[in-house]
């Protein structure tokens, strides 16, 4: 009886060990599912922002610059040609780097600071890209092409 008993004490020793098991991968699915949803919820309201920006025509409409820039690809500085830029964030450069659609890269704007942006498109005369603006850059952005024209 004593040998049954023990075996019976093993045994629930060792479901309670994978039941925990079973609870700890779990929680890190839950953790895992919480992060994705967070993930889509943050790319939807990005994607609602481009789609309201690229429509009001304050903030698609581009303002011609002709300055020179300094953009930095892949720790690279390079020296290119702004031809213009919106309030949405949109600017236009000249043609000559060596990136693709969807590389991200820094560029220095004259007296507005240094801001994160993405490749959008190439042409054959430009390259496409779109500013990545918190809030504060967004306003300066703004107040800028306002104080312009």
């Amino acid at each position: 009886a004593a040998s049954g008993t023990q075996e019976v004490s093993s045994n629930i020793i060792q479901v309670t060990e994978v039941a925990g098991q079973s609870g700890d991968a779990a929680s890190q699915q839950l953790e895992a599912a919480a992060q994705v949803k967070s993930g889509i919820e943050h790319m939807n309201e990005r994607l609602l922002e481009i789609i309201r920006d690229s429509q009001d025509p304050d903030y698609s409409t581009r303002h011609p610059m002709g300055q020179t820039v300094t953009v930095t690809v892949a720790g690279v500085a390079k020296e290119t040609t702004l031809h213009s830029l919106s309030m949405g964030g949109g600017v236009v450069l000249d043609r000559g780097l060596e990136v693709t659609e969807g590389d991200t890269f820094t560029i220095d704007l004259p007296d507005l600071g240094t801001y994160e942006a993405s490749i959008v498109a190439k042409t054959e005369d430009h390259t496409h890209a779109r500013l990545d603006m918190n809030d504060a850059d967004a306003e300066r952005l703004m107040a800028f092409v306002r104080a312009m024209g």
